[in-house]
């Protein structure tokens, strides 16, 4: 059975956050309430992994040694936003 579940992204902008979930596929990133939200298509009854995500802002430097998989783009007022998963 799959399910789409929310998980929170907050305080992520520039820093990379790592998340535990379960096998999932990753469906958008936007802002709700004020927090930015991640929305993926989950497996729940099977165990989570961990896996990493990274938020940087339009303008921003980007490492460019991180094997980055982009989501999508996302805005909060002025700011615009772009969500990566970091891959191995």
């Amino acid at each position: 059975m799959k399910t789409i579940y929310k998980f929170p992204l907050a305080s992520i902008h520039g820093n990379i956050a790592t998340m535990s979930l379960p096998n999932s596929s990753i469906l958008h990133v936007a802002m709700q309430g004020g927090m930015p939200m991640l929305w993926a298509i989950v497996k729940p009854d099977e165990p989570p992994t961990e896996r990493r995500f990274i938020v940087y802002g339009t303008g921003w430097d980007m490492d460019e040694s991180w094997n980055l998989s982009y989501i999508n783009t996302f805005f909060d007022g002025p700011f615009v936003w772009h969500a990566f998963e970091v891959k191995s």
